[in-house]
């Protein structure tokens, strides 16, 4: 390969455009990989409550170019045409994560566009830049994507930002994808819910109380029978024994720590020991309690669910393959 210097003008130009279709390919290529990935949920054996947390933390990305990734997995498993479109540089990852997030809120607002007419709106932001695409799908439907609106940007103290994702963390039964304008706004309408029945005896607009976070999800999602509710002071032990973090660890040593969707799970299951005691109680976040009993229905029924179980590797301690 010729040194760059003796490169003709020509040569430079041609090999540019051939390194930017091959990172195209290379990107494409690393996005299939993180599919099997979290099909077969590798990430979570490894520790990693979700696949974004994988790929920041396992991979190295960026928090944004995680995202970007991702959300193009997303977005491309619904509509695979977006592979080729994102191979022939129709579309940008940006964009394209810019349509995951405008179709997701979409969802959230009650709305059910369906495939062709989500084909209809990319058709729009074809070989437009980020800040040209959100600017079309504000234009399309301005309360799915506020971000790209006129309105302020806040910058908050590093102090304040984690007290709002402790917040975050802890509303994530209820709120699962909020992000942090979500949790502020409703904050702010909470406020002034309590300020308008203090001084009018009324409220501009009711607001729902948030439910407690749950011991375990597991009673009612796997028809298992009901059982006690586990005391409070219990339930406060085990948080601060796990510290409010995930408490599965990998093979390989490593914490999850995840501090959303945390649930309270008996490590030899109620069905086996029905009672509940400290020293059989742990913290995990909702990924790693669902694993857990993945693996042990896997075992339970040998052929089922293959590839997402039996790929996914062993559990940590021996007991983790039980179900909850």
């Amino acid at each position: 390969m010729k040194t760059l210097a003796l490169l003709s003008e020509a040569e430079l130009l041609k090999n540019t455009s051939h390194l930017v279709q091959e990172e195209r390919r290379i990107t494409l290529e690393l996005i299939e990989h993180l599919r099997e990935i979290q099909m077969r949920r590798l990430h979570e054996s490894l520790g990693y409550s979700s696949l974004h947390a994988f790929v920041t933390g396992h991979l190295g990305l960026s928090e944004g170019a995680a995202q970007r990734r991702i959300s193009a997995l997303y977005l491309s498993k619904e509509l695979p045409e977006v592979t080729q479109k994102i191979q022939s540089g129709a579309l940008s990852l940006s964009s394209v994560s810019s349509l995951q997030t405008f179709f997701k809120n979409q969802k959230k607002l009650g709305m059910k566009p369906s495939v062709e007419e989500k084909r209809e709106v990319i058709a729009q932001v074809e070989g437009l830049s980020r800040k040209e695409t959100e600017k079309t799908l504000y234009a399309i439907q301005p309360e799915a994507l506020p971000q790209a609106g006129s309105g302020q940007k806040v910058s908050l103290p590093e102090s304040t930002l984690a007290k709002l994702q402790k917040l975050q963390s802890y509303w994530s039964h209820k709120m699962p994808e909020a992000s942090h304008e979500e949790i502020l706004d409703r904050l702010i309408a909470d406020a002034l819910s309590v300020e308008e029945k203090k001084r009018f005896g009324t409220t501009g607009q009711e607001t729902k109380a948030i439910p407690p976070v749950v011991d375990s999800h597991s009673a009612a999602e796997y028809n298992i029978p009901t059982r006690p509710a586990i005391p409070a002071e219990m339930r406060r032990q085990v948080w601060r024994k796990a510290q409010g973090r995930c408490e599965f660890t990998s093979s390989q040593g490593r914490r999850c720590n995840s501090q959303r969707t945390l649930e309270i799970d008996h490590i030899i299951p109620w069905s086996h020991n029905p009672e509940h005691d400290l020293k059989n109680l742990r913290l995990l976040c909702r990924a790693h309690n669902l694993r857990r009993f993945s693996l042990a229905s896997a075992r339970s029924h040998p052929g089922s669910n293959a590839r997402s179980s039996a790929h996914v590797g062993p559990p940590a301690r021996a007991h983790e393959a039980s179900a909850c």
